[in-house]
């Protein structure tokens, strides 16, 4: 699936995006195999209209995805944002506040006793 995504015309992906993948973004996600094909069909993601439906379902699942060991699905949606240059710093805010805990100082989202 994730070469079809890949290989798809604009027309073909377009009614898959539409007709198999909208709506189950987050529960495709978190599937241990459907996560890699919800990562290449956010990297091949060709308009920002397509680029909201993504952000609407995904994008205040970080935290989520991060605790499932998904940090795949959050980067393509990273990339893919920056590419198409919508919710850039959106994501990035998500992202922040997704490692961010609340037991750390707000200054860094890294504990300074892992920094070497």
């Amino acid at each position: 699936m994730e070469v079809a995504l890949e290989v798809a015309p604009e027309v073909l992906y377009n009614e898959m995006f539409t007709k198999v993948f909208r709506n189950s973004l987050f529960e495709l996600s978190s599937h241990h195999c459907g996560n890699f094909v919800i990562q290449a069909l956010i990297s091949h993601a060709g308009s920002q209209d397509q680029m909201e439906v993504i952000w609407e379902e995904l994008g205040s699942k970080f935290k989520d995805l991060l605790k499932m060991g998904k940090s795949g699905v959050i980067a393509s949606l990273i990339a893919a944002s920056q590419r198409l240059h919508i919710y850039e710093h959106k994501c990035c805010e998500a992202l922040a506040t997704a490692v961010h805990s609340s037991n750390e100082s707000s200054t860094c989202i890294v504990p300074p006793d892992t920094v070497s």
